[in-house]
């Protein structure tokens, strides 16, 4: 249990560095790290990717709610058409195409698929 402890603070801490989302607010922690680190952090440590997801799920959450704030509506994140596995695997894969990127930029691509989604079920 140490050891995971240990390994999370180092992840966290080699991702202190700061991204910058498209609305210009500077992103720290998990998604502030290039999508090729990324990459290369879940190969090495494939339980390192909870804890990346949880973090896009922290984040899509909260533009849920500035969403619900601006609009009313907020986005559905758990359809059945694009479960959590989908929506890591896509996150994945962005990063694979787009490996100097910040993974915050696989997450929006993600949030943004979801909106797409949303819009046709409603």
């Amino acid at each position: 249990m140490k050891g995971v402890v240990v390994a999370a603070v180092s992840i966290a801490l080699s991702c202190a560095s700061t991204a910058v989302a498209q609305e210009g607010a500077r992103i720290y922690g998990m998604g502030a790290r290039e999508c090729s680190g990324f990459i290369t952090d879940v190969k090495t440590q494939p339980n390192l990717g909870l804890s990346y997801f949880s973090w896009a799920q922290g984040y899509m959450s909260h533009r849920n709610t500035i969403e619900k704030e601006k609009t009313g509506h907020d986005v559905d994140l758990t359809p059945k058409a694009f479960d959590y596995t989908k929506q890591y695997e896509a996150m994945g894969n962005f990063c694979v195409i787009n490996g100097g990127a910040h993974f915050v930029d696989a997450v929006e691509a993600v949030y943004e698929r979801l909106r797409a989604l949303d819009a046709v079920s409603s």
